[in-house]
């Protein structure tokens, strides 16, 4: 009887929107560094499907190279979830770079977006955000927003929005009404503000 080799690599021998999928599921820092594990893995990264960024686990303008990089990369297929945790007050990330990471998502139709943007001033986040057809899931922690005047989320059905400030009740019910997102099944609002300091949750 021969003896089989217990070490074959069957995972790189997986199609590649398989491996593509399990690596998704791995910190973004160790998901890149399978792309220099063979030549079947070098695109894998590429076509990844989910997104998430979070500055605490990379310091410095490292976190700025890695985000452009990985997005450099990518191969310009659809993104299921696309998440950016950052604190703008770095003096090397600036408003607009981050504008320009959020629309590259919004570009690729992603359907999970989560931004948490620990900043004391508004954040200007890109106007097409507030209209997009894909967003189904929307998070938004960003403590003060220009908000656009028109606000159009389609087929959004999930809406989490933690310690936002909102000028007044009318931008904040124009958002959660049934003519802004005809399809919102779940809302949950934690530490909001209307004005400067009425705070409420729901």
């Amino acid at each position: 009887m021969g003896s089989g080799n217990t070490n074959t690599d069957r995972i790189s021998y997986l199609p590649d929107p398989i491996r593509s999928h399990i690596v998704s599921f791995l910190p973004m820092k160790d998901a890149m560094r399978t792309s220099i594990l063979s030549k079947k893995w070098k695109h894998v990264c590429s076509s990844l499907s989910r997104l998430e960024f979070n500055q605490s686990d990379i310091t410095g303008t490292d976190f700025v190279n890695f985000v452009d990089e990985m997005l450099f990369r990518h191969d310009g297929s659809d993104i299921q979830r696309f998440c950016l945790k950052i604190n703008l007050n770095s003096a090397y990330i600036s408003s607009r770079r981050i504008s320009m990471w959020i629309s590259f998502a919004l570009r690729h139709n992603v359907q999970d977006l989560e931004l948490f943007i620990n900043h004391s001033e508004i954040a200007r986040l890109p106007f097409d955000l507030f209209t997009c057809s894909t967003i189904r899931e929307l998070s938004l922690n960003c403590f003060q927003i220009e908000w656009p005047t028109i606000l159009r989320f389609p087929v959004l059905r999930k809406l989490y929005i933690e310690e936002l400030s909102f000028e007044n009740e009318d931008t904040f019910h124009k958002l959660i009404s049934s003519s802004t997102s005809p399809m919102l099944e779940d809302l949950e609002i934690q530490s909001c503000f209307l004005g400067c300091s009425h705070s409420f949750h729901l």
